[in-house]
This record gives C-alpha cells, structure tokens and sequence, in this order.
C-alpha cells in the first residue's frame, strides 16, 4: 500500500495540470484565505480545503486582493491568474503537495477495500480485490487528480462499511450519532452523496423500531455537520458582500473588462 502511495504521487509528477485541478486547487485555498465560500458554489469545500491545507502550511500561495477576478470571487478567472501569474513560481510544488493529500483518500479506500471483502469473502479475496483496486486505471487516475470524485467515492464506502460492519448494533443511539456524522461529511465531499438518502431511509424503517426519532438524530448530526463545515454561514449568497450570480460572474468577465479599457 504504501509503494502504491509513492508510485501514484512521484508518477503524477509526469502529468500536467488540468482544468479541473485548476478549479478545485483555488476554491480551497480561496476557501482558507477568506473564509469566503461564493466560489464552491457547485461544490462543498471539505475535499477542495483538504487538499490544500498543506500547500496553504507550506508554500503560503497569495492572491491578489486588489485585481478584478478576486473582489467577484470568479472561479475561471482566478485559477488561471493564482496559479500562472501569482503563483507561478510555486505551481509544480503547489501540485504536488495537493495530489500527495488526495491520495490519502486512495489509501483509505484501499484499506475499506480489504477489510470489507475479508468480512464478507475471507483473506485471499481481499489480496485479490486489493491488488485490482491499486492497477485500477479509475483509481489511479483519480487518486493522482485534485478532484473530489475519489473523496466523494471514499465517504460513499466508509458510509457503506460503516453499516456492514454494524448491522448488529442497528438499534442503538451511536448508530444514529456515527451515520448523521458521516453523511454529513459525505456531503461536505459533492452533492452527489445525497444518492444515499433514499437507502439510509429504507434501511430505518426496515431495521429501527422508532424510525422517525432514529432519523431525527441522524439528520441532526448531519445537518450540523455541513453546518459546521460552511462555518455557521447561513446568508444566502445574495445576502454575502460582493457575492453574484454565476451569470452575472460571466457577464462581468467579457464586458467588465471591455468597460474598463474603454
């Protein structure tokens, strides 16, 4: 496991950067610079932030408070200008250390691999599922890439796991408490996970004798959760200072520059 950590990220260093690293690079380090959650509007920030935090610890990118693309937080404009101009001199450093903290989320979905195949279908089947995760070219290509869809893809295991290795405690409150917690950072990952609802709430009324009080918690937790992650921000994004919609971002982009060249 940890020669396949080590091959995937030096072997990253051999790609270059995509649009989407681009995107997910800046929506977390702007996320951790300003408390400011307008430019993960299509995304919930927990993999963005997760992924940068030591790329924030140890290269301290900056952005340009003063120039256009910041003050409307526009996610196009500012990747490009934080990671080519700004932050040129750092950007290989800046991809690496964001790729080395992905591939954490490969490594415990490897793990949750294993372990859940053995439950299930003994040693040698988890050898064999594991050695077909780690070659898996999805696998390899998503751990190495600063994208949520192996964070998004870990939680929707672990959420999973976490049932099948607790089926027999079903019943009991920490149950509850453990599932509303990891749905809730299940959805801090994409929005994507909310596919899961519609299980969890069959698998209440099937299992729980108070299913309603049993989901109660759980949506509490849950919704506290994402709260906690958004750090308590309940404006809307009219309400925020200088927020705008995605439409006016693009209209802002071509004619507010024309506007003031002119």
């Amino acid at each position: 496991m940890i020669f396949a950590y080590f091959f995937s990220l030096f072997s990253s260093v051999q790609n270059s950067i995509t649009i989407d690293e681009e995107y997910h690079i800046v929506r977390g380090i702007f996320a951790i610079q300003t408390k400011d959650f307008r430019i993960n509007i299509d995304h919930p920030p927990f993999a963005n932030v997760f992924d940068v935090i030591l790329v924030q610890i140890f290269l301290s990118p900056k952005f340009d408070k003063t120039d256009w693309c910041f003050e409307v937080a526009n996610k196009d404009c500012l990747a490009d200008r934080f990671l080519f101009e700004w932050n040129k001199e750092k950007i290989w450093e800046i991809l690496f250390l964001a790729r080395a903290s992905n591939l954490i989320f490969f490594l415990g979905l490897l793990i949750l691999i294993f372990f859940t195949t053995k439950k299930f279908f003994g040693e040698k089947s988890a050898w064999f599922a594991f050695l077909i995760s780690i070659f898996w070219p999805n696998f390899l290509s998503s751990g190495i890439s600063i994208t949520t869809d192996m964070a998004s893809s870990f939680f929707f295991f672990t959420i999973f796991s976490f049932i099948i290795f607790n089926f027999e405690n079903f019943e009991k409150i920490f149950f509850s408490i453990i599932l509303g917690i990891l749905l809730g950072a299940g959805m801090l990952i994409k929005y994507s996970l909310v596919a899961i609802l519609p299980i969890i709430i069959f698998l209440y009324f099937w299992r729980f004798d108070k299913p309603i009080l049993k989901g109660l918690i759980s949506a509490f937790f849950m919704l506290f959760i994402i709260s906690a992650g958004y750090l308590f921000q309940f404006k809307s994004w009219k309400e925020t200072p200088k927020s705008e919609s995605h439409t006016e971002w693009y209209l802002d982009l071509f004619f507010g520059k024309f506007r003031q060249e002119n």
